[in-house]
């Protein structure tokens, strides 16, 4: 079992990588590290102390010196330029996107 976990380890440490390339390719680089921090995507290392994992928003706002609406406004612009730029470098991403866009036509 101790080779499947590192496996496990191996195959996440990688997706995330393959996770930030493709921000990087679409995202300016503000808008890149913001995600990153929000969603835990940093090397906990290379954070100040006293933060660690995903970060709040306030947080966030914190770090790169932005009002935290306008890290929250940031956030969500990005999401969205996302669901449908990165969705063919994600399969089950996209699968996804394609049934929410199903069920918003039911609608």
């Amino acid at each position: 079992l101790p080779d499947e976990e590192s496996m496990e380890l191996t195959n996440q440490k990688f997706m995330k990588e393959d996770l930030i390339k493709s921000l990087q390719r679409h995202l300016t680089p503000l808008e890149v590290a913001i995600l990153c921090l929000r969603y835990g995507l940093i090397d906990e290392r290379t954070l100040p102390h006293g933060f660690s994992g995903p970060l709040t928003i306030r947080e966030v706002s914190l770090l790169v010196g932005l009002k935290p609406d306008k890290v929250r406004r940031t956030i969500n612009k990005s999401l969205r330029r996302l669901k449908y730029l990165i969705a063919h470098e994600w399969p089950q991403y996209s699968q996804e996107v394609l049934e929410e866009l199903k069920e918003q036509q039911q609608f």
